[in-house]
C-alpha cells in the first residue's frame, strides 16, 4: 500500500518463487526460496500476508499462507494426502546437445530401477516453446515412471528460467534447434546400457515438436505421441 514494492513471480533454473522488486532501484529479492514452484499468489487486503499456491516434484499444489515479513509457508490444504501411489523426485541431469551447449533435464526412473536391466525411455518436450518444464508437480511423468518407463523431460533451447541468451536461441528458429535438442536427448539416452529404446511425447507445442523430431530423425524414436499439438500450421 505504500508503493515501495511490486511483488512478482521469479523463475530461475526450474524453480519459481515469490519475489519483491523495490520500486526505488529495481532491486529484486526473494520472499520465498522454495525448491519447487510457486504458481500463483495474492496479497491480503491489509497487506500483512500472502496466500500462495506451492508445489514440488513429490508434492502436488497446496494453498498456504506466508507472513509478509518472511518465514515458512503455513499450509491450508493437504492435497498430498490424496496421492496414493509412491512418487519420487527426478534426477537433474543436463545433457550436451548437437552444438555443444547444455540443456537441463529431469530424469524420472521407474520403480525397481537397476542399471543392470533395460527399460523403455521417453523424451518429454514441454509445451509453449518459450515456457519450461519446471521443478514442480508432474503427475503424468510420475505415472509413466510407475508403469516402468524412464522419462527424460528436457528444457530445450528457448526455455525460460535459464537466462536471456538461452531463451533467445529459439528466436526466428521455431522448431529448428529445439528439434535437434530433442533428437540429441534421444541419442543421450540410447547411449545408456539400461535403455532399450526411446520414444517422444509432448503437449501443445511439445506435440508439434514431437512431430518435428520424428520427421527430422525417424531412426531416433520408436514411438511418438502428439498430445493436442498443431499438425498443420498452414
Amino acid at each position: 500500500s505504500d508503493g515501495r514494492f511490486v511483488y512478482c513471480l521469479n523463475h530461475s533454473n526450474g524453480d519459481t518463487n515469490l519475489a519483491a522488486v523495490r520500486v526505488e532501484d529495481g532491486l529484486l529479492t526473494r520472499v520465498t526460496n522454495h525448491d519447487g514452484v510457486v504458481s500463483d499468489f495474492t496479497l491480503s487486503p491489509i497487506g500483512d500476508a500472502f496466500a500462495i499456491v506451492i508445489a514440488g516434484q513429490t508434492a502436488p499444489p497446496e494453498l498456504a499462507v506466508l507472513a509478509i515479513d518472511g518465514g515458512l509457508p503455513v499450509p491450508l490444504t493437504s492435497s498430498g494426502s490424496r496421492v496414493i501411489a509412491p512418487v519420487t523426485a527426478p534426477i537433474r541431469m543436463p545433457f550436451q546437445s548437437y552444438d555443444g551447449i547444455y540443456c537441463d533435464a529431469y530424469l524420472y526412473l521407474p520403480a525397481g530401477f537397476s542399471a543392470g536391466r533395460q527399460f523403455p525411455a521417453l523424451v518429454q518436450v514441454h509445451g509453449g516453446g518459450t515456457n519450461s518444464f519446471g521443478n514442480g508437480w508432474h503427475p503424468i511423468e510420475q505415472f509413466l515412471a510407475q508403469r516402468g518407463f524412464i522419462v527424460f523431460a528436457v528444457e530445450y533451447r528457448g526455455s525460460s528460467g535459464y537466462g536471456r541468451d538461452f531463451a533467445g536461441l529459439s528466436y526466428a528458429d521455431w522448431g529448428g534447434g529445439q528439434t535437434l535438442d530433442a533428437t540429441a536427448a534421444a541419442a543421450f539416452l540410447k547411449a545408456k546400457s539400461y535403455v532399450s529404446g526411446v520414444g517422444i511425447y509432448g503437449g501443445s507445442y511439445g506435440g508439434y515438436l514431437s512431430l518435428h523430431a520424428v520427421v527430422a530423425a525417424p531412426d531416433a524414436f520408436g514411438a511418438a505421441a502428439d498430445l493436442y499439438g498443431i499438425t498443420n500450421r498452414f
